[in-house]
């Protein structure tokens, strides 16, 4: 993915899930619109009212980090100094099969 036209900056100890909905809305997009650059592994985690818990958090493969920091116009590194979450890795996403995309992102 080339770099993105617009530079969203994260901001120190931020949830990636917050930095994916600013720099879609940066974009002039939906989040929803673009958490479709990588294949889901699971629903996002809920409340007990049924909507999506705000301290829920994205994990990214290898592939969707670099996918994150290509839409973001920054160097992986600075995500990884910032979003806390950035360099978890989840063996449930790590491995690609060719009918997926290979960038993949866990919701929780």
């Amino acid at each position: 993915m080339t770099a993105g036209a617009l530079r969203t900056a994260p901001l120190a100890g931020e949830l990636t899930s917050s930095l994916i909905s600013r720099a879609a809305d940066r974009y002039g997009l939906p989040a929803a619109g673009v958490l479709r650059l990588w294949t889901c592994r699971n629903s996002p985690a809920r409340n007990d009212g049924g909507g999506v818990r705000a301290d829920a958090e994205i994990v990214l493969n290898e592939a969707g980090r670099a996918v994150l920091a290509g839409l973001c116009g920054v160097e992986p590194a600075v995500l990884a100094r910032t979003l806390p979450a950035f360099n978890v890795d989840d063996p449930k996403i790590s491995l690609t099969t060719k009918i997926n995309k290979p960038a993949s992102i866990r919701l929780g």
